[in-house]
């Protein structure tokens, strides 16, 4: 071993051959300008040397030399240090701490090596006696970084990385506070995770999303409350499901909503998973679900899992964590019918415990054949909370929408003029969709679907809000009220109501033809057809009758309908065994109003069973 000294702009140059540590040793060199070149490092992997101040490492590098340094000692860095490494790096069973700037581009960890970085580091490079910085404090700009099995990177506060190409190996799990990766290529194989599971920082959730008490947080929808809590004490939801780059909210008292993870990259091959569910608590309210927003401009495949629930909790006086926010866009979608997405709330044994439900936004394809699907994710069968679209664009549109397991749907009610067209709706019967005042609502009629629809979903029309069906639409909801209608019904030519389902009438309510503009002459409900299947119902409204202009009313084997009256024109009445039309006092028992004078039929065109 040997030591050159000089002298140069008052930085002190330590020049070694050959530096060797181990034993435990603890090794700090100079005063706090002095740099350290090293031409070879050796150790056991126990020691540990420390750069200080503003002191500079030069490891194994030799200028114009592509040479590559592998970790035998334990490095630490202060704030305003250089680790001036070559342009390979592994971290090889020893620990990196970074808080100063770095000038490898290619890092690679193995097994049992930790890196640990601090919102203090950052990237540079080295060029003409000088060094260029290449990325902000807590960014960095590399070409590639390698989890291999078994390695820790740690990126204390959250990692903003701008890489060529990223891999983790099999159960590498990376935990952060949020992750903001940009990329050519990034793989995760199978185990490997990018964590922020309740790990969402307060202050960047929106107050008013905060768990109240020990209720659940809230993001896509509402969180849960506990025992002792009303519906009044839910906390209010936020946030765009298109875009979603914000963390969950905090339980109260309780749990950290998740993180968020925002992946923009050419290639994404994810056979792990991305994680962003919000904390479970067990001495209060669960914590939302975070954002997992993942732009994929190339190739999105995998077998692997993107994850945003809500927090579960472990008492009934706790409430659960709404569901997240997960978006993704790619060219092509190799990976949604293969992997998995997941941003359910929380569960709770409260009667109104369990969080609200998630989004899910799926958009895929180019230029003309984007395909967009948005799914309310209800996995845990809560019954209380809607998901809400609040969106700044009024007229939204999706080519599929999911409304299953007894989620629910509506649009912010805020005095703006709102639409809603959906070309295609997949449901399960448990499903709802809720239309208000000022909103308008259009459903499967496209041009290759308008004709006919099946609708295993639940709708809600209230306040004077407006739905467009197909000509012809099958209602095949399973909930008590599979058709609630006080507003407007536009474009059914025909109506189908499914075998035990039930229709509900309300004053407000009419049923019109697609182009009538007109409506204070028009019948309030004209059809070609009216259908009901076997033990199917209709009911209007107390105090209000039945106005009809029909082509065909069909009312099947044990279904009914009640009004004050029936005020009929058709072609053709068809009532089978058992169908009932009723105006009778024991049906309308809470009408106060039935006019006996109001009503006709013409008895040439009934058919009576």
């Amino acid at each position: 071993m040997y030591h050159i000294i000089k002298q140069c702009m008052l930085i002190i140059i330590h020049a070694v051959h050959i530096f060797s540590i181990s034993g435990y040793s603890h090794v700090e060199f100079g005063d706090s300008t002095t740099e350290l070149r090293i031409a070879r490092i050796f150790g056991d992997k126990t020691g540990w040397l420390y750069i200080r101040h503003q002191q500079i490492l030069r490891a194994e590098y030799v200028e114009g030399v592509q040479s590559h340094l592998i970790t035998s000692v334990n490095l630490d860095l202060d704030k305003n240090t250089t680790l001036h490494a070559p342009l390979n790096m592994t971290v090889a069973g020893t620990t990196l701490n970074l808080r100063g700037r770095v000038t490898f581009n290619n890092l690679i960890v193995e097994k049992n090596g930790l890196v640990n970085l601090y919102p203090t580091s950052y990237t540079a490079t080295f060029s003409i006696g000088a060094y260029h910085q290449t990325s902000a404090p807590g960014q960095y700009q590399l070409g590639y970084l390698g989890l291999k099995h078994g390695s820790t990177f740690n990126p204390v506060d959250g990692l903003n990385l701008l890489v060529a190409t990223m891999e983790m190996k099999r159960f590498v799990i990376l935990v952060t506070d949020y992750v903001k990766i940009q990329a050519s290529s990034l793989t995760l194989e199978r185990g490997a995770e990018l964590n922020v599971v309740g790990r969402g920082r307060v202050e960047d959730a929106p107050t008013a999303g905060h768990g109240k008490l020990y209720g659940g947080g809230s993001y896509a929808s509402e969180g849960g409350v506990g025992d002792d809590q009303t519906l009044s004490a839910v906390s209010s939801p936020y946030g765009t499901l298109y875009k979603p780059t914000v963390p969950g909210s905090p339980g109260g008292n309780g749990a950290k909503g998740g993180g968020y993870i925002h992946i923009a990259s050419n290639i994404i091959h994810l056979d792990g998973f991305f994680r962003a569910s919000g904390g479970d608590s067990s001495s209060g309210g669960g914590g939302s679900g975070g954002s997992i927003y993942v732009v994929c401009y190339q190739v999105l495949k995998g077998l692997g899992t993107m994850e945003a629930n809500g927090g579960s909790v472990s008492s009934n006086k706790f409430g659960a964590g709404s569901g997240g926010r997960i978006a993704m866009e790619t060219e092509v979608d190799l990976f949604s019918d293969n992997g998995g997405y997941s941003a359910a709330g929380g569960t709770s044994t409260a009667p109104n415990g369990r969080g609200g439900p998630g989004s899910v936004y799926i958009k895929s394809g180019k230029d003309r054949n984007i395909v967009e699907t948005l799914i309310i994710d209800n996995s845990n069968g809560q019954k209380e909370f809607y998901a809400l679209l609040d969106e700044t664009n009024t007229d939204l549109k999706f080519d599929v929408v999911q409304i299953k397991n007894y989620a629910k749907l509506q649009i912010i009610e805020d005095g703006k003029a709102r639409t809603l067209t959906i070309d295609k709706v997949r449901g399960d019967g448990t499903g709802l969709l809720r239309m208000k005042a000022n909103q308008k609502g259009t459903l499967e009629r496209n041009s290759a679907t308008f004709l006919n629809s099946k609708l295993e979903i639940n709708l809600e029309l209230h306040n004077g809000g407006e739905f467009i069906l197909s000509e012809t639409t099958t209602i095949l909801g399973g909930a008590s009220v599979a058709l609630d209608l006080d507003g407007i019904l536009r474009g059914v030519v025909n109506l189908i109501l499914g075998p035990g389902r039930y229709m509900r009438m309300g004053r407000n309510a009419m049923i019109v033809p697609f182009k009538v503009t007109a409506l204070s002459g028009q019948a309030r409900v004209t059809f070609g057809l009216l259908q009901l299947d076997p033990g199917s119902r209709i009911d209007y409204d107390k105090d209000t009758g039945a106005d009809m202009l029909l082509g065909t009313l069909n009312a099947k084997f044990k279904s009914t309908i009640t009004a004050d009256y029936f005020n009929i024109t058709c072609s053709k009445v068809l009532i089978e065994l058992e169908a009932l039309m009723s105006s009778a006092s024991p049906d309308r028992a809470q009408s106060q109003q039935i006019d006996v004078y109001t009503g006709q039929v013409d008895t040439d065109h009934v058919f009576l069973d």
